[in-house]
């Protein structure tokens, strides 16, 4: 009579025991919203003023017409007119600097935070819905349309460029939407 020294099995070991951070939410760990959040606020305080006082001597005669929902292509023709050479120059500027960093800030910090916010009790492990994390990196995508577009109709001015003139527009409203529905899943 001997021992029988073969491992025995863990009860239950055929299960698979769901995680926490399974699918989309898969490596986030929760510090993470930790570092990005002051990161962002810090963006937002000292960042934004200054990049909208920059902007301010060619928008005071016109908006920007990014800013808002909804235009219509004659409206970048129009902001053109009234910005002039320089301000024109100054948009495509921010467009390509400042508008290349500051997506990739609010996307990085919608994207931890909600993945973190819909992993911890919204949303039942492996449901669909927890692909909503990834509605910032579609409001990322549609800025980066939108700047392409926006800034290339500004640097060819007085030239036309009808086909990004009428797109900028769609990107632009396809941006907000995402923006706003990603802040209120959170």
């Amino acid at each position: 009579m001997g021992i029988d020294w073969a491992p025995v099995p863990a009860r239950d070991s055929h299960r698979r025991r769901p995680d926490r951070g399974e699918g989309v939410v898969s490596g986030f760990p929760w510090l993470s919203v930790l570092w990005v959040t002051p990161i962002v606020g810090a963006g937002a305080v000292m960042v934004l003023p200054a990049q909208a006082e920059a902007g301010a001597f060619y928008t005071v005669r016109y908006a920007a017409p990014d800013t808002s929902v909804w235009y219509f292509p004659d409206d970048l023709y129009a902001a053109a007119e009234a910005w002039g050479r320089d301000g024109r120059a100054a948009y495509v500027h921010a467009r390509v600097t400042f508008d290349v960093i500051w997506p990739m800030v609010y996307g990085t910090f919608l994207l931890t935070t909600l993945a973190w916010v819909w992993a911890r009790g919204k949303t039942a492990s492996g449901s669909r819905w927890r692909g909503v994390a990834l509605l910032p990196v579609v409001a990322v995508a549609l800025d980066y349309a939108e700047n392409i577009c926006t800034a290339t109709v500004m640097a060819r001015y007085p030239a036309r460029t009808p086909v990004l003139a009428e797109l900028a527009p769609l990107f632009t409203a396809g941006k907000w939407l995402a923006l706003s529905a990603s802040f209120m899943l959170l």
